[in-house]
């Protein structure tokens, strides 16, 4: 199994240069084949954090305010090394800068089309979108080991203007093209195809649309708590893993409403990490005094449909699975003035919680 990675000279990607790397997995260990020559960037440290591998021999990584960069693997070398059409600068330097680094990016393919998209993290006071989307072509066929130097066409197609003044940690997207973002001011989950329409509205109605508040995580969420999250991976189309750190990860239902571009989201699962005064009797409603492992400084999830993986400071990828005996048993509902309340049991205690009624829900 080969591995293409980011690289920096330096750890906690506080470096001034970024490369590229090729690794391969065995039984026991990941060994190191390759590295690219380095570069440095404008501005201060190198940043990016995403890597993706959509060809054969073709892979794309974020490269801060240089844009992003492609690089072709020939592992019968082992060699991986920058593309010709970015060996002087990275794609879309007519985008990003110092002021808008590119950060994270995913592929999406549907048919002949071939998408990237690009999360990023603006400066201070930069209003730029944080979220774009790029077309991806190749009129002579995709750069390979053989043919390292065919051409590759990157066009800006869009931004997602309601992203504006929030940086993406990172991104995740279906093959049916619903995408998840990690944001500054929290989750946001919307489709592809909804991004016209939504950059038709003012950022703020666009926005009230596409995020997740707060009020989706109960009984899961102290109000104390920030907006934003750290990372997030689908299970599957309607099943979402979130990271927030440090206080935990949480498993999201979605119920997507296409017609109205916005979405119903409600968290199924949580797991705490650790979180320097962390009341457990709190966090976990109901129990006392806890004996669990909990999962240090989590930031990072990637999801193996019912299962998530989970990494942290530790440097411990940590294996989350439902437990579906210990889930929430619904033990009724009631209409309470213009909510509806519902009462269960969990292994956290009997509780209640409160949702608008129908007329109330947004659509």
């Amino acid at each position: 199994l080969l591995i293409a990675a980011l690289g920096h000279e330096k750890a906690m990607a506080w470096g001034n240069q970024i490369l590229a790397l090729l690794y391969r997995e065995t039984p026991t260990n990941i060994e190191l084949l390759a590295q690219s020559a380095a570069f440095d960037p404008p501005g201060l440290y190198s940043q990016g954090v995403s890597a993706v591998w959509p060809e054969t021999d073709l892979v794309f990584l974020t490269t801060g305010s240089d844009g992003f960069r492609a690089c072709v693997v020939d592992p019968t070398v082992p060699a991986i090394a920058w593309h010709r059409d970015c060996t002087g600068n990275g794609f879309a330097t007519n985008v990003y800068g110092t002021g808008l680094t590119a950060n994270c990016l995913r592929h999406w393919s549907a048919g002949n089309t071939r998408k990237l998209i690009v999360g990023s993290k603006p400066g201070l006071l930069v209003a730029s979108p944080a979220l774009n989307l790029f077309s991806l072509s190749y009129p002579d066929g995709v750069p390979d080991r053989t043919r390292p130097d065919a051409p590759i066409r990157v066009v800006h197609d869009a931004a997602l203007e309601c992203m504006k003044w929030r940086s993406i940690s990172n991104l995740d997207v279906r093959p049916a093209g619903w995408v998840a973002a990690a944001t500054s001011a929290g989750l946001a989950l919307f489709h592809l195809s909804w991004v016209p329409t939504l950059n038709t509205m003012n950022d703020a109605a666009a926005w009230n649309l596409i995020q997740v508040p707060p009020e989706a995580y109960p009984p899961w969420w102290e109000p104390g708590w920030g907006k934003d999250v750290a990372d997030v991976s689908f299970g599957n189309d309607t099943t979402l893993y979130v990271v927030k750190a440090t206080e935990g990860v949480w498993r999201m239902s979605i119920e997507w409403d296409p017609a109205n571009r916005t979405h119903r989201c409600l968290a199924t699962g949580f797991y705490p990490g650790v979180q320097c005064g962390m009341d457990y009797r709190v966090e976990l409603h109901g129990w006392g005094d806890p004996d669990i492992a909990t999962l240090h400084h989590p930031y990072g999830v990637v999801a193996d449909g019912a299962t998530a993986f989970v990494t942290g400071w530790s440097g411990k990828v940590q294996r989350l699975a439902a437990d579906a005996g210990s889930g929430v048993r619904v033990l009724g509902f009631a209409t309470e003035g213009a909510n509806v309340s519902i009462r269960f049991a969990s292994p956290f205690s009997n509780r209640r919680h409160e949702l608008e009624t129908a007329a109330g829900l947004r659509g």
